[in-house]
């Protein structure tokens, strides 16, 4: 149906330009038309032109006014500071992988079994020896 009604435009089309007089009537149009839009460009000319000396003033005004050192140094400081956190996480990370490597070669699978069996014992022996070591040195009052 769509195809149809389309088919019909076209044919109503051609046969309105090849009627005698009517190609004349839309070339005259045509001219009319075009010298219609140059009439009107040109007498908007001044007003184009003043358009576009304000937006050149305004992108003047807007790049003289602006306190480029202190623009160049926030993004100075905003690159410092990404370095800086970007470090700070490198270093995390590689702790990290680092106590898990450790970890990984002691068999180490639990922290509270480490304080347990490592930690804790030898800190109370040591506590011991130091006590024993040193109960020589107390004396009654």
């Amino acid at each position: 149906m769509l195809v149809d009604a389309t088919v019909a435009i076209i044919n109503k089309l051609v046969e309105f330009i090849t009627t005698p007089g009517n190609l004349s009537k839309i070339i005259q149009c045509a001219v009319e038309l075009i010298m219609k839009l140059i009439e009107g460009l040109i007498r908007a000319l001044p007003s184009l032109i003043d358009g576009a000396v304000k937006i050149v003033g305004a992108l003047t005004d807007a790049l003289f006014s602006t306190d480029w050192f202190s623009v160049g140094g926030d993004i100075l400081a905003g690159i410092g500071k990404g370095l800086l956190n970007g470090v700070g996480s490198i270093a995390r990370n590689v702790g990290s992988s680092l106590l898990g490597g450790i970890k990984s070669v002691l068999g180490i699978n639990s922290p509270s079994r480490v304080f347990r069996d490592d930690v804790g014992k030898y800190l109370a022996q040591g506590i011991g020896v130091g006590f024993i070591d040193e109960s020589e040195n107390v004396e009654s009052d």
